[in-house]
């Protein structure tokens, strides 16, 4: 079974309790890929919709989700790769979402890797983490960080508005779950 290094997982838990919640804490948490992070050239942006309607439709979709799996309320977490987002975050802009007081970081050609360092990428996976503890976790269906996170923790997972089904948070962002769960376990819906 895999787990996490030493190093790792006291960075979780570091993390964690730096948004006032504990390991044994449930909370639903929220993966949304913007771009914008250290050293990346250009945003992302995976969908037709545009960032504040995803990022309205996602914190929608997770409340629902903590209704539905009785967690309590402020035990949201968003995990995000777009700094003035993150910043955002941090400042209390969104009350009653917390995220982590990391910087992100993604490998690959769009990134000038000089800016990052072993201690980015060490935060990065403990991001991933704090997703993976999630009771739920909502996040695009084309991204994989939120599927390695949900793969890593074997929790449940919603979709976020995609580019071929236009999918907005709405009741139907439960049953989703049952339709990603069958995908997962190789079951043809």
């Amino acid at each position: 079974m895999f787990q996490p290094s030493p190093e790792v997982q006291k960075e979780m838990v570091s993390l964690l309790h730096g948004m006032g919640l504990t390991p044994s804490d449930p909370y639903t948490a929220i993966h949304i890929r913007f771009g914008g992070l250290l050293g990346e050239r250009k945003n992302v942006m995976r969908s037709h919709l545009d960032q504040m309607t995803s990022l309205h439709a996602s914190l929608r979709c997770a409340l629902q989700l903590s209704q539905t799996h009785n967690i309590p309320e402020g035990n949201l977490v968003l995990i995000t790769d777009n700094l003035e987002l993150k910043a955002l975050l941090l400042e209390g802009f969104f009350r009653n979402v917390l995220t982590t007081n990391t910087t992100p970081a993604h490998s690959g050609p769009q990134l000038n890797s000089s800016l990052v360092d072993a201690r980015v990428h060490l935060m990065t996976v403990a991001d991933m983490g704090v997703l993976a503890g999630a009771r739920a976790i909502v996040a695009d269906r084309f991204g994989g960080f939120g599927l390695q996170a949900r793969l890593w923790g074997g929790v449940t997972l919603a979709e976020t508005p995609d580019t071929e089904t236009r999918f907005v948070a709405t009741p139907d962002c439960i049953s989703r779950e049952r339709i990603l769960d069958q995908h997962i376990a190789g079951v043809k819906t």
